[in-house]
């Protein structure tokens, strides 16, 4: 698992112990579990990006969009 890779311990179940959530989708239980305890909610590229740089990079430029306002901007972008 590339996050493993980068030096992060990984787990499938949700502990105070979490600092970061990696998900596509906003609302999934672990994602509205982060939200709600202040954890990163972060998108795969976070990881990609920092692989690909060599660096930890800030979670705030990958956010998870909620799913509505994606299919909204697709939309948009298309006309």
């Amino acid at each position: 698992m590339l996050a493993e890779q980068l030096g992060a311990t990984c787990s499938t179940e949700v502990d105070p112990s979490v600092t970061h959530v990696i998900s596509i989708d906003a609302g999934t239980e672990k994602s509205r579990w982060a939200v709600k305890g202040k954890k990163f909610l972060v998108e795969p590229r976070w990881l990609e990006a920092a692989n690909f740089l060599w660096q930890r990079q800030t979670e705030e430029m990958f956010p998870v969009v909620v799913k509505e306002v994606k299919e909204i901007m697709r939309c948009k972008m298309q006309n």
